[in-house]
């Protein structure tokens, strides 16, 4: 049976299982003996820190903060350097806290520091969840009204959370669909508000309809779904017409365009979309597309983004069949 060392075993060249009773540390050298409070301005972050925080998940730390007050204290050496708990010290400067508690590592060596700061946040990574009991426990969070969003899982997570799998047999209840009136209610150029939400009926492709939506205003992020070329049918009566993938740049040109004069200088652009077969052989229009927003219109290309439906994609007709968006 293989045995498990520290890091700071490691480096001074020992050999010590690190579930040895006799490692035990006394409760007297917890560092949770004595938690005080300490100026949050004082504390020192660690510059190695390898674990980073993005704006949103401070301001999501910010939040329970305000929920539930201050459950966990900064862990920080004898010289005020933070050992653990960055990410609160950040949403402490957002909430404007002066004050924060601390509890302070005595006597730890700079690679006793250094380990802990790596399993701090490695170690919480490592659990797991259990499906059927986080279904149990998000669902009744929705049924008190409680704000989910406090609990740091985002609405994409929760629909996989709670995401009931249908029997593929059943048969599916016929929709209700209203009859459709000869004459359209909206009309292009028409701005409809949705509570925080503001929608614009009109061609994307267009500039000026792009315009008139968002005024002078710039957006962080773009995110589209465009068609997937000649390979899906369309409602006759909507007016559009599939776009053949020889001519899928030269249609998309427009598209980006328009999302180009909005999006801020840092913004992000996403684009939604796959390339069909024809006769076993995949089309090239997707990879034209990238490469025309790089070398023709200017953009940088970050990367490509893929999530699963699940299951191993076989087929039968000489190719893998897509199991990713």
């Amino acid at each position: 049976m293989s045995k498990q060392f520290s890091i700071g075993e490691r480096a001074r060249g020992t050999k010590r299982n690190m579930l040895n009773e006799a490692d035990t540390p006394t409760k007297s050298s917890w560092p949770a003996e004595s938690v005080e409070m300490r100026t949050a301005s004082d504390l020192i972050p660690y510059a190695n820190n390898a674990r980073t925080h993005s704006e949103a998940q401070v301001k999501q730390v910010a939040a329970s903060i305000r929920e539930w007050g201050w459950t966990i204290p900064i862990l920080v050496d004898e010289n005020d350097s933070i050992i653990a708990g960055h990410c609160r010290i950040m949403a402490a400067n957002l909430l404007k806290i002066e004050k924060v508690p601390v509890m302070v590592a005595k006597g730890w060596s700079d690679t006793q520091k250094k380990a802990y700061i790596l399993a701090d946040n490695k170690l919480a990574l490592n659990a797991g969840w259990d499906d059927d009991l986080l279904k149990i426990e998000i669902a009744e969070l929705k049924d008190a009204d409680f704000d989910i969003g406090l609990t740091g899982f985002d609405i994409g997570e929760l629909d996989i959370i709670t995401h009931v799998e249908v029997d593929p047999d059943a048969e599916a209840p016929d929709p209700e669909v209203p009859e459709v009136p000869s004459e359209p209610i909206t009309k292009p150029g028409d701005i409809i508000k949705l509570g925080e939400h503001t929608l614009v009926c009109g061609d994307c492709r267009d500039v000026n309809v792009v315009k008139a939506l968002l005024g002078d205003d710039k957006v962080d992020v773009a995110f589209t779904s465009p068609p997937y070329a000649s390979q899906r049918k369309y409602d006759d009566t909507s007016g559009f017409k599939p776009i053949r993938p020889d001519d899928y740049v030269d249609w998309f040109e427009a598209v980006q365009a328009s999302v180009a004069s909005v999006l801020d200088s840092k913004g992000s652009w996403f684009v939604n979309i796959k390339e069909h077969c024809e006769d076993g052989q995949r089309s090239l229009y997707v990879n034209d597309l990238t490469i025309a927003h790089v070398r023709s219109w200017g953009w940088r290309y970050i990367d490509s983004l893929c999530w699963t439906h699940g299951g191993f994609p076989i087929s039968n007709a000489g190719r893998f069949k897509n199991a990713w968006e």
